[in-house]
């Protein structure tokens, strides 16, 4: 991929599609050392997903008065869930 084959323009609700960034081209190097540290370990997460699966992780830290902002950025959630996902796999 080269710079040109990135969107010019994005969505204002974004489920930003790669490892919390826009920008695979940057972000692939983290990916590689992420596969390298985890020995291949990796899950995907919907967006549907994100919604759904990480209101028990919103709940827990809103009950230790820790408030996530996830109305702008909403790419953090997909995260959690894929944690979540890869967690029900291995049990």
């Amino acid at each position: 991929m080269t710079p040109e084959d990135l969107p010019a323009e994005f969505p204002g609700n974004l489920f930003e599609p790669t490892l919390n960034s826009t920008n695979p081209i940057k972000n692939y190097p983290e990916l590689y050392q992420c596969l390298k540290e985890s020995h291949g370990i990796i899950t995907d997460a919907s967006p549907q997903e994100g919604t759904h699966e990480c209101k028990m992780v919103l709940d827990a830290l809103e009950r230790r008065n820790i408030f996530l902002s996830s109305d702008r950025e909403k790419s953090i959630l997909i995260g959690y869930a894929g944690i979540i996902k890869l967690e029900k796999s291995s049990s």
